[in-house]
């Protein structure tokens, strides 16, 4: 299937078998899971969450309610997957290298395809106090792993803002969590909250999220 956003468009496809989503808690994941269920029906979907200090599994927990409620004829099953230390936070716009490792070592055999929302770093620099994420890596992993799939890594976050917003999804901005630095609320100073403002920006949006 394929879907337009903006000059772009995203390819997605349903397989035989079960659909792994890896889901952050995040807007773009949010996003991603919410196509797959709105285009992909009857469909058991397996949810792997990396249990890391930005709350994480706090936040995909109230998603998974929504979305459950929302999609009711499909099947969702969630694995909370443990992350890795500090010092092996290496990002892979997915997760951790020790959590995407459990993934691929322990699930990914018994999926039929396995999605993650990882997306392009925006083509301006912006201010922010901690590292901007080193996203090729899911890039090198996609093309390492067959069923390991990233639809969005060619968009960056004024395509995905925009294609939440066009498709009337409120609830992705409403119920994600961007920043990395707070379990809760925003800092409105690290790479990811300031990601999100300009993906707004860009589209000439307010940002309804409070998380």
């Amino acid at each position: 299937m394929i879907i337009p956003v903006g000059d772009k468009t995203i390819e997605l496809n349903a397989v035989d078998g079960n659909i792994g989503v890896l889901l952050s808690g995040g807007m773009d994941s949010l996003l991603l899971l919410t196509l797959l269920c709105d285009n992909f029906d009857r469909q058991r979907y397996v949810i792997f969450t990396i249990d890391k200090a930005d709350g994480s599994t706090r936040w995909t927990e109230k998603i998974l309610d929504y979305i459950s409620e929302r999609f009711p004829t499909n099947e969702f099953y969630q694995q909370i997957i443990k992350g890795g230390d500090q010092d092996e936070k290496k990002e892979l716009g997915v997760s951790g290298k020790a959590g995407f490792a459990d993934v691929l070592i322990n699930y990914y055999d018994n999926l039929g395809i396995l999605y993650s929302g990882n997306t392009m770093n925006p083509p301006t620099y912006f201010w922010h106090n901690t590292d901007a994420p080193l996203r090729g890596a899911a890039v090198a992993a996609a093309e390492k792993f067959e069923k390991f799939v990233t639809p969005f890594a060619h968009l960056d976050k004024s395509y995905t803002v925009k294609l939440a917003h066009d498709n009337l999804y409120e609830h992705v901005f409403k119920m994600s969590h961007s920043c990395t630095e707070r379990p809760r609320g925003r800092c409105g100073v690290c790479w990811q909250c300031n990601e999100r403002q300009w993906g707004f920006d860009q589209n000439k949006l307010m940002d309804p999220g409070k998380n």
